[in-house]
């Protein structure tokens, strides 16, 4: 009867033993198809920076007068993590709270919202500005006014033609 039970319990571990499956630790095998997409969103999106880039410099360049700032701001020296992709106005908005800045916007309002893409990287809240300002584009400028005098500096969105 001992000799039974211990065949039936070594078939019975036998059997289990069977339907086992192992699990490979190693890395899945990433799908190529994915990978070349976001390498060719990354291509368009700088592409897109790019032409963003030169698109403010004409508009620089078509005002020579105007004088180019190489220090930062007051206020707007400090380095912020701001992840952001939605409107122009918000962002700006929770940057200049962020520098102790007060918001205007001037000009007539687009019918259609300028939408902006601020990546996770740290920067300063004049980096930050100014990446705006430049995919904005020619639709919007972004204008500072610094403190002065015991006065809260002034960060203006300043529309032209209506965002167009």
């Amino acid at each position: 009867m001992r000799r039974y039970q211990a065949v039936l319990l070594a078939t019975c571990a036998a059997l289990s033993a069977g339907c086992a499956t192992t699990r490979s630790a190693g890395p899945s095998a990433s799908d190529p198809a994915q990978e070349n997409l976001t390498a060719a969103a990354s291509a368009i999106q700088q592409s897109l920076r790019d032409l963003s880039e030169a698109e403010q410099y004409d508009k620089m360049r078509a005002v020579p007068g105007t004088p180019r700032l190489r220090t930062q701001i007051p206020g707007l020296e400090r380095m912020v993590t701001m992840p952001w992709n939605g409107p122009l106005e918000p962002a700006v908005m929770r940057l200049a709270a962020e520098g102790g800045y007060e918001f205007k916007l001037l000009g007539r309002q687009p019918a259609v919202g300028i939408v902006v893409q601020v990546g996770p990287e740290p920067a300063t809240i004049s980096d930050h500005l100014r990446n705006l300002g430049i995919q904005a584009g020619t639709r919007a400028d972004i204008a500072i006014e610094p403190t002065a005098g015991g006065r809260r500096g002034i960060i203006a969105i300043e529309y032209s033609n209506g965002g167009l």
